[in-house]
C-alpha cells in the first residue's frame, strides 16, 4: 500500500475498516497495532514515542509511505463480503480525535 501527502508530524494506522457513517467510529481488522505484531494493521510514524521506536514505519520526507498490509475479508464478526469496507488511514492513538489524516479507499471481495 502506498500513500502520499501526509503530515509527517502525525502518525497514522493503515488497515482495513468498515465505511463509517459521519459520526460513528468504524470497525477495523487489525485494530491499533501499538506493538508491531499485527500484519493487518501498520503504524506509520516518523516521530513515535520511545516505546514504539523500531515498531513504526517512517514517512518519507515528502509525507509518503509504502507498507505491506495483509488484507483479509473477514475477522471476528466483521465480514467485508457483505458490508462496505476499505483500506484506510486514520490518526494513530496519540491523536485519536484528529481526523485530518483520514482516507478511505473502497475495496471489495467476492463470496
Amino acid at each position: 500500500m502506498r500513500g502520499t501527502g501526509y503530515d509527517t508530524k502525525k502518525g497514522v494506522y493503515v488497515t482495513v475498516c468498515t465505511q463509517a457513517a459521519p459520526n460513528p467510529q468504524s470497525t477495523c481488522i487489525g485494530g491499533v497495532n501499538i506493538d508491531g505484531s499485527a500484519s493487518s494493521s501498520v503504524w506509520v510514524s516518523s516521530n513515535p514515542p520511545n516505546y514504539a521506536v523500531g515498531l513504526t514505519t517512517p514517512f518519507l520526507p515528502d509525507g509518503s509511505f509504502t507498507v505491506d498490509l495483509v488484507v483479509v475479508a473477514k475477522s471476528g464478526t466483521l465480514d467485508c463480503t457483505v458490508i462496505k469496507c476499505g483500506v484506510v488511514t486514520r490518526s494513530d492513538h496519540l491523536r485519536y480525535t484528529d481526523r485530518t489524516q483520514d482516507v478511505f479507499v473502497p475495496i471489495s471481495f467476492s463470496n
